[in-house]
């Protein structure tokens, strides 16, 4: 069988988030927990992009750009959250989680969007 190589690796993990959707999203959402990762990730960005609005200008970034902060803004504060979780406290490592944060992340850049970005 052949190995795939780093390329596609990158590729897969990035189309992870998108295939596992309706898994991230299901009846059990509350219940996992999964809603607290995309409220806080929401709320924390929301926070970060106030600040980077009134203090950095940052409403003239376009909007692509905006949206990938807060994606990848969440998946870095999820996935500190998941390693630390797992490696110090011993609980199991979910990605799920740290793609419901993405989807929080995503969410606050489209709010700022609509609100801000002329």
């Amino acid at each position: 069988m052949k190995q795939p190589t780093p390329f596609e690796n990158l590729l897969q993990s990035l189309w992870n988030p998108f295939k596992n959707f309706k898994n991230i999203f299901n009846k059990d959402f509350k219940k996992q927990r999964r809603d607290k990762h995309f409220n806080y990730s929401a709320f924390i960005l929301l926070g970060l992009f106030a600040f980077a609005h009134f203090f950095m200008k940052f409403d003239d970034a376009p909007f692509w750009v905006v949206i990938l902060f807060g994606w990848f803004g969440a998946w870095m504060g999820n996935f500190a959250r998941e390693w630390y979780r797992e490696v110090m406290l011993g609980y199991k490592w979910d990605w799920l989680d740290i793609w419901a944060g993405c989807y929080g992340g995503a969410f606050a850049s489209f709010i700022y969007i609509l609100i801000f970005l002329k």
